[in-house]
């Protein structure tokens, strides 16, 4: 079996923030560990942790995940223009990366001389640049800017030319970051087709960054989902990429919910979490001084009503990010926490005695505004971890005005839930005030808590979308023959029938249903809702069906995906943008076509109805 092309295992990068503009200065210049009480002071951010990867040769690798979720740290770290902090990554070949745009190439040189200069730092001769340098002219496309600096370049013209430079040379490892995203569809589509023949016939590794789901979908024979430091998911480029877009989904509804409230706009999702949840803060001491033992912390979460709503590892990758609505508050010097820690069981961190000021180890958890008004009694606080038996930690809660206690923990080996008491949103903590300690002068806390709950607003009937429980509800899909019997496919040309489920338990009206069937790489093959039919619901309640009936479906053989939705309303003559729905599943179910056994051969994605007719010209048609 082939070495793999690139190996990745217990991979981490970590970053440090500084307490003071000068200890960068100072670290640059390996100053900073002659001052250990500044060094003290910095923190570690972990942008990636605890990473395993295997790519092997000739492999499409697509990277899904949301800005800051860690995915250009990983590409920087295989193309070796910055170093890990800890794990193995072994790359075998060469690299050519496409980072981002503005970086490679200089502005007052033309984009003819770039491409000398590029070629030539790759070690080709000036026979082998002349050689190259028409075929890159040719495919990107810029022969009357070629002689143009390329300060003048757009950035569509600028993804044009580094892309045919860097692809001209056949590399081993290819990174795209993005950088295609500038440039028009057409040479999007000519970018595919060459990362596909690099990949086919020259087994090339391409790996691939983009927000274009389709783009990813159509290229990729493999996606990584990654989100917060960590890979969420790895695999089938259909089932990653599913899971991926429910995530966007949640995104768009949390969107539309805090709009609903009148809450403030916001393009990032940490920030409309926070907007349409309340943080509660919580905290680890000793009463009445720092603690005297080692007390490892794993995972931190709230459950109500037994279900989790919110979930901190403790030691994992951005665990401390202020934009995170669940995270440690660990400043150096003032907090107990311990730096980021793994052992043979995972993740973790001490509280311990770290010379902090506040003798306390702070964590906050988000909590749903909805779970707000549940009844007394229905929140637990999980604490997973290994507590030094010889020493009992007190677990508070902030509760507006000072802290509570909710339990005191004595030797716990392993998880725990302890009751909470009735949650309400969350207040900045009073300057100087403290309980028993007089630990907590948040006052003075270089990272102040911040009092992001908001109240809830009635919002209209159906005019958001509750994530967790939408109602109505899509409660299945099934593929049907003729008979009513389940399937899991067609043959080529028969009738596909799909079903929908519903449940509504309240009264809806004029819902509209719609579904779409997308082939495997992403592209849309067709559309059906009850308003392009011209069929009217006027009101479900309860449970129900809809079938959508295809006579002869015209695909061909192949695998395909389906999605469903409920829509408030969906005018056929505007597409101008998606209306609100009630509950959408996207690309949630799939399905085969089978060819036919009359014909072995590829007619198409879709077999459209032909006639044929012959007439023969008289006189010259020998018989």
């Amino acid at each position: 079996m082939s070495e793999p092309t690139i190996s990745i295992e217990g991979l981490g990068k970590a970053y440090t923030l500084y307490a003071r503009p000068s200890d960068r200065f100072l670290d640059a210049f390996g100053l900073l560990r002659f001052l250990p009480r500044r060094r003290a002071a910095c923190a570690d951010f972990w942008a990636l942790r605890d990473l395993n990867l295997v790519i092997n040769k000739g492999e499409r690798i697509g990277f899904v995940g949301r800005n800051g979720a860690g995915k250009s740290t990983l590409l920087k770290l295989i193309a070796g223009t910055v170093a890990p902090t800890e794990g193995q990554l072994s790359v075998n070949g060469q690299v050519q990366a496409l980072m981002e745009l503005g970086t490679g190439f200089h502005p007052d040189f033309t984009g003819r001389q770039n491409i000398a200069a590029s070629l030539a730092y790759q070690g080709l001769s000036t026979r082998e640049i002349r050689t190259l340098e028409e075929e890159i002219i040719d495919f990107a496309e810029l022969d009357e800017f070629i002689d143009q600096p390329i300060k003048s370049y757009s950035a569509g013209m600028y993804a044009r030319l580094a892309f045919s430079t860097a692809t001209s040379i056949l590399p081993e490892i290819l990174i795209i970051d993005e950088i295609l995203g500038a440039g028009d569809a057409y040479f999007a589509g000519k970018c595919m087709e060459r990362m596909r023949q690099l990949t086919t016939r020259d087994g090339v590794t391409v790996l691939f960054v983009s927000h274009d789901i389709s783009s990813v979908q159509q290229l990729c024979t493999r996606a990584v989902w990654i989100d917060r430091g960590c890979v969420q998911a790895d695999g089938d480029t259909v089932e990653v990429v599913k899971a991926y877009y429910r995530s966007i989904q949640r995104e768009d509804a949390l969107r539309r919910r805090a709009k609903a409230m009148g809450l403030r706009k916001s393009r990032n999702l940490d920030g409309l979490e926070k907007q349409i949840s309340s943080r509660t803060l919580f905290r680890f001491l000793v009463a009445g001084r720092p603690p005297e033992y080692r007390h490892k912390i794993r995972r931190l979460g709230l459950s109500n009503a037994g279900e989790l709503i919110s979930e901190l590892h403790v030691g994992a990758p951005m665990d401390n990010s202020q934009d995170a609505l669940d995270r440690l508050l660990d400043a150096p010097g003032y907090m107990e926490w311990s730096r980021a820690q793994r052992d043979v069981d995972g993740a973790f961190r001490w509280f311990e005695a770290s010379a902090g000021e506040y003798q306390h180890a702070p964590f906050e958890l988000g909590v749903p505004v909805a779970n707000l008004e549940s009844p007394e009694g229905e929140f637990e606080l999980i604490v997973e971890g290994e507590f030094d038996p010889r020493e009992s930690v007190r677990l508070e809660m902030y509760s507006g005005e000072a802290y509570r206690l909710i339990a005191e923990i004595e030797g716990l080996q392993g998880e725990a839930a302890f009751p909470v008491p009735h949650l309400t949103e969350s207040a900045e903590p009073a300057a100087g005030r403290s309980e028993d300690t007089g630990a907590n002068k948040m006052s003075d806390d270089p990272h102040p808590v911040e009092a992001t709950g908001h109240a809830s607003t009635p919002a209209a009937p159906g005019s958001i979308v509750d994530w967790e429980k939408p109602d109505p509800a899509i409660e299945g899909v099934r593929f049907l023959d003729p008979d009513g019997n389940e399937i899991a496919g067609i043959e080529e040309l028969s009738d596909l029938i799909i079903e929908i489920a519903y449940t509504a338990t309240k009264p809806v009206t004029n819902p509209v249903f719609s579904m779409s069937i997308f082939e495997a790489n992403g592209t849309l093959l067709c559309h059906a809702n009850t308003a392009l039919a011209g069929v009217t619901i006027p009101r479900i309640r309860g449970h129900g069906t809809v079938t959508f009936r295809f006579p002869a479906f015209a695909a061909g053989a192949g695998e395909f995906v389906m999605g469903c939705s409920i829509f408030h309303y969906l005018e056929p003559t505007q597409y101008a943008g998606q209306p609100p729905y009630y509950d959408q599943h996207d690309r949630a179910y799939r399905f085969k076509v089978w060819k036919k056994l009359d014909n072995n051969m590829f007619l198409g994605t879709v077999r459209l109805p032909f006639q044929v007719s012959h007439r023969p010209t008289t006189g010259r048609n020998s018989g």
